[in-house]
């Protein structure tokens, strides 16, 4: 039988010895901490030690002691200094007679007595929460609290309102009180809120009254007054009330503007060396238009009058100075620094920088340009311009003009030097090709270069409708030599289309029966054919890059040189061949880890 006390070591018969032995007798099964019982009238058991925190107590059928966690039954628990609770951070202390204190977060939080439940300090802790609150509360005699907040519903509202209120008499207090007044400008009396400001006070010690003004006739003593304690000055003239003043227009003095109506500026400062115009249609309103640059003058127009400058015409030269403008006729055409005019008898006529040279009627005009410095100046061209004139009808046209050169030998013209060819501005980089917008204005393009062998165009080509690019025989044409470098960005045809909101840069997509582009994905056969490659991310309304056939570059993916490629069902491409139920479609090989060769057949098979 299990549990049982019995003799450690069984024989035919005990001797006295064994009956006597410590350590002779055992508990079957027994361990450390065991406890023994009489399991009948007859029998002596165990009782495991049972587990840690649990108490000793009777069995539910009143047979046997347990171990239990839980005390019921007990009906009284009498102790002098008695604590109960979690931890001596968290309990109830009966150590005081007469009284029960809680405690929380190892304080003393909340006492009760005979007569009073009270927090154990002031201002300490709430009754409810902003969210757990009380349902009622029943009150046999007076709440006192130092502000309510919410409505005040039921007998609250009967409460008496007081006709008086008491005052206490201050004669001799030195501070500034708030005046009482009445809320809302109410003057009819009755139930009204009372109001205060801080800037209408009354000092008891002084009896005066302080406010930032009032408004209508003071009588009473106030009207006896004589003359100001101290005189305040207005504009430079002393005034202490006594008599009137008069207030002469003293200009800076005057701390306000003085309108056009009364002849002033209506403004507090002018523009330095300025003069004074109306605005507009207005002659309540004077501007200042300033006039501190050598030769402006003050024009008229139909907007209003304006400062500017005179601008040089054909043959007039205009010379600005202080105070004063020179006018003279001018009989060059502009030329560098050190360039000289010949003429026909071989007399040299030094023409210098920004002059200009006038062409007169007569017979056989030559004019030679020769750089007389030897290009010390940083130009080594010399340039020879020739005009021819006919007698007959006095003067040629423009392409007779001859233009040759004399450069050390070579026979190219640079243009780097030259400011003025037929009008146009022309920097003079290397292999630039020149444009003439058809008046004969001539332009060099940054954009557009010839080296002998090959025409670089950096920026877009567009072709008008109906054209179309011819390649020859053996004619190639290489949409690009290397990788996209930027992720998400492609090189080869693009169209412009829709693309949904859903869908990203780098998905491939596939075109709706509205129009617009939507994501593709091998699990739904209405999403394909994949027809392109977003080049950017779509928002449903404005035309976006899609990629019909070429190379693009996406970072996230992670591919072997060589692979084929199909359509995934997250609106990516992937070398992993759809399954069972999926819709397959080639899309392309992969060039590199990220490099897409994006070549897609139309064809869909639906993997069975």
């Amino acid at each position: 039988m299990a549990n049982e006390f019995k003799h450690k070591s069984v024989g035919t018969q005990m001797t006295q010895s064994e009956y006597e032995a410590v350590g002779g007798h055992v508990l079957d099964s027994q361990a450390a901490g065991d406890l023994v019982y009489a399991s009948s009238t007859t029998q002596l058991s165990r009782l495991g030690i049972g587990t840690a925190g649990k108490v000793l107590a009777v069995n539910s059928g009143a047979t046997a002691p347990e171990w239990t966690a839980a005390i019921t039954g007990v009906t009284s628990i009498y102790a002098t200094d008695l604590i109960i609770g979690e931890d001596a951070e968290t309990a109830i202390d009966f150590g005081t007679n007469n009284e029960i204190d809680f405690k929380v977060d190892n304080a003393n939080r909340l006492t009760l007595t005979a007569s009073a439940l009270y927090p154990a300090t002031d201002n300490q802790i709430d009754l409810g929460t902003s969210s757990l609150e009380f349902k009622d509360a029943y009150f046999d005699g007076t709440v006192t609290a130092d502000a309510f907040a919410g409505p005040l519903t039921g007998n609250a509202d009967t409460a008496t309102v007081a006709t008086t209120v008491t005052i206490t008499d201050n004669e001799s207090t030195d501070e500034d009180n708030a005046i009482i007044f009445t809320a809302g400008g109410d003057v009819d009396g009755g139930n009204i809120g009372l109001e205060s400001d801080g800037n209408l006070t009354y000092n008891p010690s002084t009896g005066s009254v302080t406010a930032t003004g009032f408004i209508g006739a003071l009588t009473g003593n106030a009207s006896t007054a004589t003359a100001l304690a101290t005189a305040r000055a207005i504009n430079g003239v002393n005034f202490d009330g006594t008599a009137a003043i008069t207030v002469t227009a003293a200009g800076s003095t005057l701390s306000d503007t003085v309108p056009v109506s009364k002849g002033g500026t209506n403004a507090t400062s002018l523009a330095d060396k300025a003069v004074l115009i109306t605005q507009d249609s207005g002659t309540d309103t004077v501007s200042a238009a300033a006039m501190s640059t050598n030769g402006q003058l003050l024009i008229g127009g139909t907007s209003g009058p304006a400062v500017s400058t005179l601008t040089a015409g054909s043959n007039v030269t205009i010379t600005n100075a202080d105070g004063g403008i020179t006018i003279a006729a001018s009989s060059s055409n502009t030329m560098g620094d050190g360039f000289v005019l010949e003429d026909g008898d071989g007399t040299e006529v030094t023409i210098t920088e920004n002059k200009e040279v006038k062409f007169v009627e007569g017979n056989g005009i030559d004019i030679n340009w020769t750089d007389t410095d030897n290009g010390t100046d940083g130009d080594p061209y010399d340039l020879t311009f020739t005009v021819d004139h006919d007698a007959a009808s006095n003067f040629v046209a423009a392409e007779h003009y001859d233009w040759s050169s004399d450069i050390s030998g070579t026979a190219t013209i640079h243009a780097n030097n030259v400011t003025d060819l037929h009008g146009a501005g022309v920097d003079g980089s290397a292999n630039q090709l020149l444009t003439d917008d058809g008046d004969g204005t001539v332009t060099s393009e940054s954009n557009l270069t010839f080296d002998g062998s090959t025409l670089t165009v950096s920026g877009d080509v567009t072709l008008a409708d109906d054209k179309k690019i011819t390649l020859g025989d053996e004619g190639t044409l290489v949409l690009s030599d290397v990788s996209p470098s930027t992720n998400e960005r492609g090189t080869g045809m693009v169209i412009k289309g829709v693309l949904t909101a859903n869908v990203g840069g780098g998905e491939v997509v596939y075109l709706k029966s509205d129009g617009q582009y939507e994501r593709a994905d091998k699990d739904a056969e209405s999403t394909m054919p994949a027809v392109g490659v977003a080049l950017e991310d779509g928002d449903g309304s404005n035309a976006k890059n899609i990629l019909i056939y070429g190379v693009y570059k996406q970072t996230g993916l992670s591919l072997t040189r060589g692979e084929e490629l199909y359509v995934s069902d997250n609106g990516y491409v992937t070398h992993t061949a759809p399954g069972s139920g999926d819709f397959l479609q080639r899309i392309g090989v992969a060039l590199d880890t990220n490099i897409v060769l994006f070549m897609p057949s139309l064809d869909v098979i639906e993997h069975a």
